[in-house]
């Protein structure tokens, strides 16, 4: 779990005009397994849990919650120091 907090951007020289701060939370879960020489790592991961609206650059909405879901797999060579 991640969870992290911007505050206020001005987007003016003088300091009148400014972005919201916003609080942003996130999870990922990931769950690895190694058969032989081959690990397989199985992730998901939710961004933006509260679906929150805030803007990281002015008039420019972020995507509200969505999700990110894989696979990654690695071969390992063996060791062969004798």
């Amino acid at each position: 779990f991640n969870q992290s907090y911007t505050g206020y951007r001005y987007t003016s020289t003088d300091n009148t005009e400014y972005l919201k701060p916003y609080w942003n939370s996130n999870l990922y879960l990931s769950y690895r397994i190694t058969v032989k020489k081959i690990t397989f790592s199985l992730f998901a991961a939710v961004y933006n849990i509260f679906n929150e609206q805030f803007q990281v650059i002015l008039n420019r909405a972020m995507p509200l919650r969505n999700y990110h879901t894989g696979i990654s797999i690695q071969f390992n060579k063996p060791n062969n120091n004798h």
